[in-house]
């Protein structure tokens, strides 16, 4: 079920599970695997969201790469989609988009470049400007953002991964103990092991 507010859009894209976008938020090329919640003005291309990620508001996404080293920057070269008037198309790769994982928080005014992955259960802090990999449970912020600490010690997040508890629907996951990682893990490892 996809929940759209005012003006918000989605448009060549996949759609998994639930999802929720927030005003004027904008979907483009992209996968969302479900649970997702996309915040107001903010915009995704070309991209893959794991199960439960949210985005905060004015955040982008996967942008496209322009070419730096042709004479004009402009899309006008490489984009026959969006112009009346055309020069010749000449082949140009925008780039990648970004490969976001499960249960990932981006907080409001990020940008994430393209061809980077966020690995599961990541953060990364308001108005961080994401260039490279970030590792699972990873907390990340700045701009460049850098690794700021985990969210949880190695043994926790080598249980937390190994359950791949995104994987469940939230009602699967009722009455598991969410606001603790350790009896979270014991309880799941009992209800579906």
């Amino acid at each position: 079920m996809i929940i759209k507010s005012e003006g918000s859009l989605i448009k060549d894209s996949v759609v998994l599970g639930e999802v929720f976008l927030d005003r004027y938020a904008c979907i483009t090329r992209s996968s969302l695997l479900g649970y997702n919640a996309i915040g107001c003005f903010s915009y995704v291309r070309n991209s893959i969201l794991g199960r439960y990620t949210h985005i905060g508001s004015r955040v982008s996404v996967g942008g496209a790469k322009h070419p730096l080293d042709w004479v004009s920057i402009g899309s006008f070269q490489y984009r026959n989609d969006c112009w009346k008037s055309k020069s010749s198309i000449i082949p140009f790769d925008e780039g990648d988009g970004v490969n976001i994982g499960s249960d990932v928080w981006i907080a409001d005014n990020s940008v994430v470049l393209g061809n980077v992955s966020l690995g599961v259960g990541s953060v990364i802090g308001a108005g961080s400007v994401v260039v490279k990999d970030v590792p699972p449970y990873m907390i990340v912020c700045g701009n460049p953002a850098r690794e700021m600490r985990m969210r949880f010690d190695q043994i926790h997040v080598d249980h937390l991964l190994k359950t791949q508890w995104w994987n469940k629907s939230p009602k699967e996951l009722e009455g598991l103990t969410m606001n603790d990682p350790s009896q979270f893990i014991y309880d799941f490892n009992s209800k579906f092991n």
